[in-house]
């Protein structure tokens, strides 16, 4: 019999749809290409007040959510005037829109005044907080973001990092005066004041440090652990709960879209879209976040049209959205990297490992079942979801493994036990979170008996990291490597993922053809 090779066994429509993806593929990456080559990588006007080295008054809008720094204030400010003097007679100098990343310490009560008139606040303390929306005028000179030197070689080009959002100087405020709010998008400062409340909500129920990481799991986006539990969290591979991270979205996707199953479909999907993107635009987003809204979203429309939701074309589509408005997340962002990374690893490694673990489990069952007896002492079923958990943890920790060593340096040792243990906790844990935070809103009394249940599950949490960072071989620290390392690192990864994938389906295919060819009697053969 001639044998027919594996291209000539795809139809002609099959052979299409996959010469149009590799076009589109293709031409995506052309312009991606294209839109970094012609980014802005500084701003002129910018540069002048930096190289005049001396401070000068600007005007601007706080543009994002203001972070609080225990000493000072931190945020985006989009420089919208410049004085006069500077300005000139250039055209368009006056109107710049430039952003700078501002430093404030707190403001003087003079300028609290001025705000609780201007928001119709009867009192404030003698610091206010800075709202986004604020137009401020202030005083400021102009510097460059610094380099942060690390061990081993592994520095931290801070300029780069910030070019990916359009910053390109930093600035210590002084002198700040408030000349109006609100003046940023309305709905995006509506969005943040409800996080705000929602959080302070949490914190005046929950006590630190479990109220930091209820809110880092929830809403919030940052991370207000101290240094200590924060390094703890590195050590045993669990630093991406500590902020809102890609999976944890993926939980409040998946619940807000169920909230509106209760409607005619197309109106439920739709409902639920605009409930996931709002979120995302609550938290303040960033890569993660918006590569899981994203996905989250085709995979509503993919279940409504009844189609299958394929994890890859998800993740490609999601990833050439976010290049497509922003082309340099895809070397400057080191979340989107690592998210990016992590999926992968969901998609095309954790399936293999699984069932690689179960054929393992089955063959050692049936190496035990040797009699009747032992049968019945060794029959002992591991939950499925078990599995799946291990395979899962393992293929994100495999795929992430060399940016690890390139960012950080400290691999976990117990990150498998770590994730095992505490990953089953934490929709539970979200969930009573956000009712603790909900119920405020109604009742703060009420909102006790949630907080409660939140305490109890953040404390096993919490222990459960104290006890497996406290082992002395929670995790070690790995020389830097370099950026050739990395590639064959990365090369050395993708071929076990293609030799795993191979492997998989000959054995599903070898499985399927002894099962339809009546080839497996054992259960038809007398003992």
């Amino acid at each position: 019999m001639e044998k027919v090779s594996k291209l000539e066994q795809i139809s002609e429509p099959q052979r299409s749809k996959v010469f149009a993806y590799i076009c589109i593929s293709l031409f995506a990456c052309i312009i991606i290409f294209v839109r970094y080559q012609n980014a802005d990588f500084d701003n002129e006007f910018l540069k002048g007040l930096f190289l005049r080295n001396e401070k000068v008054e600007l005007e601007g809008v706080i543009v994002s959510d203001p972070e609080n720094k225990k000493t000072y204030w931190r945020y985006e400010v989009l420089v919208k005037n410049l004085p006069s003097s500077i300005a000139g007679s250039k055209t368009g100098a006056a109107n710049i829109n430039a952003k700078i990343l501002a430093k404030e310490k707190s403001r003087a009560s003079k300028d609290t005044s001025q705000h609780a008139e201007l928001t119709g606040l009867a009192e404030l303390d003698d610091s206010i907080f800075p709202t986004y929306g604020d137009h401020i005028k202030f005083v400021a000179k102009l510097s460059k973001p610094k380099l942060i030197e690390g061990k081993d070689g592994r520095d931290f080009d801070y300029e780069y990092f910030l070019q990916k959002d359009d910053i390109f100087y930093l600035a210590d405020i002084e002198q700040t005066q408030v000349i109006a709010t609100n003046q940023a998008n309305r709905l995006t400062h509506f969005l943040y004041k409800v996080k705000k409340n929602f959080m302070q909500n949490i914190e005046d129920v929950l006590p630190a440090p479990y109220a930091f990481l209820a809110t880092g799991l929830v809403i919030s986006g940052k991370g207000s652990l101290d240094k200590e539990l924060q390094e703890q969290f590195q050590k045993v591979g669990l630093i991406h709960i500590v902020v809102l991270s890609g999976s944890n979205v993926s939980i409040i996707g998946e619940a807000i879209s169920k909230c509106f199953s209760f409607l005619p479909k197309l109106w439920g999907g739709i409902f639920g879209s605009i409930g996931i993107i709002l979120f995302g635009m609550m938290t303040g987003g960033g890569a993660t976040v918006y590569r899981s809204v994203i996905m989250s979203i085709i995979g509503i429309y993919t279940r409504l049209s009844g189609r299958t939701n394929s994890g890859f074309i998800s993740l490609m589509v999601a990833g050439a959205c976010m290049l497509f408005h922003n082309p340099k997340l895809l070397l400057h962002d080191p979340s989107f990297q690592l998210s990016f990374m992590a999926t992968l690893g969901l998609i095309f490694l954790s399936s293999p490992i699984e069932e690689f673990l179960k054929r393992t489990i089955e063959f050692a069952k049936s190496l035990t079942m040797t009699s009747s007896i032992k049968a019945k002492k060794t029959n002992i079923k591991i939950p499925a979801g078990l599995i799946s958990l291990i395979s899962t943890c393992i293929a994100t920790q495999v795929f992430t493994l060399p940016f690890i060593i390139k960012f950080s340096g400290v691999v976990s040792l117990v990150a498998l036990p770590t994730n095992i243990a505490v990953l089953p906790l934490i929709p539970f844990t979200m969930l009573f979170v956000f009712l603790t935070g909900a119920v405020s809103f109604i009742s703060p009394i009420i909102a006790y008996l949630p907080a409660f249940v939140s305490y109890v599950f953040l404390k096993i949490e919490l222990l459960i990291v104290g006890y497996f960072a406290s082992l002395p071989f929670s995790a070690i620290t790995v020389p830097n490597i370099s950026t050739s390392t990395f590639t064959i690192l990365y090369f050395v990864i993708f071929l076990l993922v293609i030799i795993a994938n191979v492997s998989s389906g000959l054995n599903k295919k070898y499985t399927d053809d002894d099962t339809k060819a009546g080839l497996l009697k054992i259960n038809t053969t007398p003992v």
